[in-house]
């Protein structure tokens, strides 16, 4: 399989992808933050939507808001980084049913480290659900600073996890952290693969009679 990651432009297509993240963390993300970013469709070679994620580099940004006032006011990340300076990733999600190959889960990737290289921002600013394990797999990978993990704190109207994980990291670290994975996952994909290949039950080709050897030979 073959897949390809797009910048959506279609209003349908960005709430398509955003109803799917939803479906699977349980949090919708607004509309109007939506607009302020770019969001990006992974597409399989039939065309359906099997993951995507949404960029946004101006402030303000969701993984700051729902943080207590004290973390905002004197935490380092925030006395010494200009917001203007930071990028939020946020709505990743990719359809763990879908049948990818380790080379589709990693050109999704790879297009989302492409994507964050062309803002040109230093900073990445990272938030997701504390008590989804799934999640907790996959930013493992990055190498990041924690700046809060905890109960979230009430924005209006708007709702998120009861407990978050907001972290920071720099672009080039979490392009490092991204592809430097690449070998392992390979590699374990490569074993799998060939154990499945040894349970196989090898078919031997049929034996030649004894009539047929016989009636082979030369007069």
């Amino acid at each position: 399989m073959t897949v390809q990651v797009r910048l959506l432009t279609d209003e349908g297509r960005i709430q398509e992808c955003m109803r799917r993240f939803e479906e699977l963390v349980g949090v919708r993300i607004p509309i109007a933050y939506l607009a302020r970013g770019s969001t990006y469709g992974c597409f399989d070679e039939r065309g359906t939507l099997v993951g995507g994620y949404t960029l946004v580099a101006t402030p303000p940004f969701r993984g700051v808001v729902f943080l207590p006032d004290a973390v905002k006011e004197n935490h380092w990340f925030f006395q010494n980084v200009s917001l203007n300076n930071v990028l939020e990733v946020n709505g990743v999600w990719l359809e763990r049913g879908a049948r990818l190959s380790a080379g589709d889960v990693y050109a999704f990737w790879w297009q989302l480290v492409r994507s964050m290289r062309r803002t040109k921002k230093r900073y990445v600013l990272v938030w997701y659900n504390a008590n989804n394990r799934h999640l907790q797999r996959l930013y493992g990978r990055v190498k990041k600073e924690i700046i809060y993990k905890g109960q979230s704190q009430p924005n209006g109207r708007e709702t998120t996890h009861a407990e978050i994980c907001v972290a920071y990291t720099t672009r080039l670290k979490l392009s490092y952290s991204v592809l430097g994975h690449l070998p392992k996952i390979l590699k374990l994909r490569l074993v799998r693969f060939w154990r499945r290949r040894m349970r196989r039950p090898r078919i031997s080709p049929p034996r030649p009679s004894r009539d047929s050897v016989e009636g082979s030979g030369t007069a």
